[in-house]
């Protein structure tokens, strides 16, 4: 009787121990993962942020030479439009003094 008293508390004492070790372990493991989870959620924020940065270098490298090709665009037509008007005043110039030197010929 004493024998059986003895396997029945082992028994129960390893039951009662092997519950309170599945807890712990099962109190580890979340921690484990939920710790995982924020190593992993915190690699892709830098990742995110990384290629944010290099799309945002890349998109300022665009518009600033999209920007200097339409200042260079309206500086060439800036200087025709000068060519023209240059060219313009010239022609009346000359058109007053072949006028006057037309009337000091006759």
């Amino acid at each position: 009787m004493n024998f059986a008293a003895t396997v029945i508390q082992r028994k129960y004492l390893a039951y009662k121990q092997r519950k309170c070790f599945l807890s712990i372990r099962a109190a580890v493991e979340f921690c484990q993962r939920h710790y995982r989870s924020v190593l992993v959620a915190r690699h892709d924020r830098r990742d995110y942020f990384a290629k944010r940065r290099a799309v945002v270098a890349i998109q300022a490298t665009f518009r600033g030479m999209q920007a200097r090709r339409q200042i260079r665009r309206e500086h060439e037509a800036a200087t025709i439009i000068q060519s023209h008007v240059r060219k313009h005043i010239l022609k009346l110039r000359f058109q007053r003094l072949r006028w006057a030197v037309c009337t000091v010929q006759q």
